[in-house]
């Protein structure tokens, strides 16, 4: 099992060497991550449009890009998996 420590999010992600999938514990940690990316965003878009707070936006289109990032890694696991059979 090896693990990758994610700094930028405070997250770490684990890896199940005999089945060669991420563990469960990996997967939830993903969807809290997502959860806690749309927070943020909703938080910056609120303040962007709202309050006209510029960096706000920069903010929150960093949070998109993170969210795009994470879905990506979402979506090869699951084809992976898928693949397996």
């Amino acid at each position: 099992m090896w693990v990758i420590k994610d700094d930028t999010h405070n997250l770490c992600y684990s890896w199940d060497s005999a089945n060669q999938q991420p563990n469960m514990e990996a997967h939830m940690a993903r969807i809290d991550e997502v959860k806690t990316i749309m927070a943020h965003l909703e938080d910056d878009m609120d303040k962007f449009y709202n309050k006209g707070n510029k960096a706000a936006g920069t903010r929150a289109r960093k949070h998109l890009q993170d969210l795009k990032n994470l879905a990506q890694v979402i979506r090869k696991e699951i084809q992976a998996k898928k693949n397996a059979g």
